[in-house]
């Protein structure tokens, strides 16, 4: 992570996440208000209200309220949200390649071309899975609530969820980095430690949080921005650790001393021969 400048991708990546969950919350209460689909309304709603950690549910709560009026008044801001949030996760996507492949020593990116288009069918996929299995790992109650869902759900959400989340991260590792990657047997690895560590870290920061009482003095209306912004920096940098740690191991199992730039050379020779699926 620090020989290949990760925690500044990480920056850079939490402030695409940041740009993209506003306007695809807002685009998707706007459609659910136009639709009329009063149940992914109120899940929306719910999964708001009970947001945490602290203030962060204020920006949320505000995205949310400029969503249903668009949905009423303005059908085009609707559409342009849409937009701004599809464009917003494939530069966040963009950035995980680049940072995925520095962390393996790759200086040379894909062409512009076949980065962006590779950007948008991951935002469209491992994107889209992402945020539907936080959701349902997060917010599984409130949504049960409002399908009024079985109980079994409720205990059923936390081991779909975070299997959705290792093999999207997995699948992502897979294919993020210029480089021809090993076997998904060894990403699986990184997706579970990035995994961990999100959880590790939401779960901090919602304690530090509901702790602080000079939190909300100190940013004011800004809070809830800042707590989203600081969440998103750490989900960058979880992403980044797990897929380091897969990094490692290859280097580990390669017997090289370090990744990146150290033994980019190495790693390219001893996986020459690595095929698809290898």
């Amino acid at each position: 992570m620090s020989d290949a400048d990760g925690f500044a991708f990480a920056r850079a990546i939490g402030l695409q996440i940041v740009l993209a969950t506003l306007p695809a919350l807002i685009f998707f209460v706007a459609a659910a208000v136009w639709t009329g689909s009063s149940t992914l309304q109120s899940s929306m709603e719910g999964i708001v209200t009970t947001l945490t950690p602290g203030p962060t549910s204020d920006v949320l709560q505000q995205a949310v309220d400029q969503g249903e009026d668009n949905a009423r008044r303005n059908v085009v801001a609707m559409v342009l949200g849409g937009v701004a949030a599809l464009t917003s996760g494939a530069v966040a996507m963009n950035q995980v390649q680049q940072a995925a492949s520095r962390l393996y020593g790759i200086d040379v990116d894909r062409s512009v071309t076949a980065s962006y288009r590779m950007s948008v069918l991951l935002s469209l996929s491992v994107g889209l899975l992402l945020a539907g299995a936080f959701v349902a790992l997060a917010f599984g109650s409130t949504i049960a609530d409002a399908v009024e869902g079985e109980s079994m759900w409720l205990w059923l959400r936390w081991p779909l969820a975070i299997f959705a989340v290792v093999v999207a991260l997995a699948a992502l590792y897979k294919v993020a980095p210029n480089r021809k990657q090993p076997r998904l047997s060894w990403l699986i690895v990184g997706g579970l430690t990035a995994t961990a560590l999100l959880v590790a870290f939401s779960a901090g920061l919602a304690v530090f949080l509901s702790l602080s009482s000079t939190f909300g003095t100190t940013y004011g209306p800004l809070a809830g921005l800042i707590g989203l912004l600081i969440w998103a920096q750490l989900a960058g940098v979880a992403l980044l650790g797990g897929l380091a740690f897969a990094a490692q191991l290859e280097a580990e199992g390669a017997e090289i001393v370090g990744v990146g730039p150290v033994g980019a050379e190495l790693i390219a020779r001893d996986t020459a021969n690595f095929g698809p699926d290898e």
